[in-house]
């Protein structure tokens, strides 16, 4: 009969909590969103993220402006 072999569990490593904010000022106008990543994702990676969050939390557009629409 083989003997047991005595396993150990890896504890998993901990994930980061990053909560984007986004405010215009006007009352009301503060919306706030949380998402995870794995502790080894770099600031940029994370900032990239955030902002992607950020613009899908806003309805925002632009227009040209033509000549006598100013």
């Amino acid at each position: 009969m083989a003997a047991k072999r005595k396993t150990e569990k890896v504890a998993e490593p901990k994930k980061r909590l990053i909560r984007v904010s986004v405010s215009t000022g006007l009352v009301g106008s503060d919306r706030e969103m949380a998402f995870e990543v794995d502790h080894n994702v770099t600031d940029d990676v994370i900032d990239d993220w955030a902002r992607e969050v950020m613009f899908e939390m806003i309805d925002w557009r632009w227009t040209e402006v033509e000549d006598g629409d100013e």
